[in-house]
């Protein structure tokens, strides 16, 4: 995955997903009030990732296919939690 690669979903769960298990936010396109697009990238310290994933084998898009297809996830409750607060936040910012 290249270093500046940006990722996005308009699906809130899988936004704050990403940002719990440590992607870093990059931006929102809101140029769609009703479909928000999230955008994420890989952090330049991955020691985030590789602890919550266990070894560093972070893909965006299998994180939003285990979430869609209701496999378990494995991330701390309240890093979601803040996540979530996080992405709400930034909807009803301006």
């Amino acid at each position: 995955m290249t270093k500046n690669y940006e990722w996005g979903t308009s699906t809130l769960g899988i936004a704050a997903t990403v940002k719990a298990l440590g992607a870093e936010y990059v931006r929102c396109d809101k140029s769609n009030p009703r479909s928000m697009v999230f955008y994420f990238r890989v952090p330049d310290d991955t020691s985030g990732l590789e602890y919550m994933l266990g070894e560093f084998d972070f893909s965006f898009d299998v994180v939003a296919a285990d979430y869609i297809n209701g496999k378990w996830i494995r991330l701390s409750p309240k890093a979601y939690y803040q996540a979530l607060n996080d992405l709400k936040s930034i909807i009803h910012s301006q």
